[in-house]
């Protein structure tokens, strides 16, 4: 998360069920008060049922539960970040041209069936 602060990169996120804001909640609103700073705005895709995020500078759609992802993907620059929602929590960082190429291509089919 401090990565996307340090980059200053616009990202992408799926899978999202707010969990993160949930377990880490003062970290959460820092790290959303350092966006804000930085400008760095985000679309988002929801399970519908779950809550959104709520921070400022987010674009949020909602897909069907049928299409919801057991991890949070987050995509920015040339990095795919994979967080698994279990305990421990298990983040995964990727960094890859052509796998953040092929993740925002299967983010950009998901937002335009998503609705808002």
């Amino acid at each position: 998360m401090n990565d996307i602060i340090e980059t200053s990169k616009n990202f992408i996120e799926f899978g999202v069920e707010e969990k993160f804001g949930d377990d880490l909640p003062l970290y959460t609103e820092h790290w959303a008060n350092q966006r804000i700073k930085k400008n760095i705005q985000a679309k988002i895709i929801c399970t519908k049922g779950f809550p959104a995020p709520k921070w400022k500078m987010n674009k949020i759609k909602f897909v069907p539960k049928e299409y919801q992802s057991p991890a949070t993907t987050l995509i920015y620059g040339n990095k795919v970040a994979i967080f698994i929602q279990e305990e421990p929590i298990l983040i995964i960082l990727i960094e890859s041209k052509k796998l953040t190429q092929s993740y925002t291509s299967y983010f950009n089919l998901l937002w335009k069936i998503a609705k808002k």
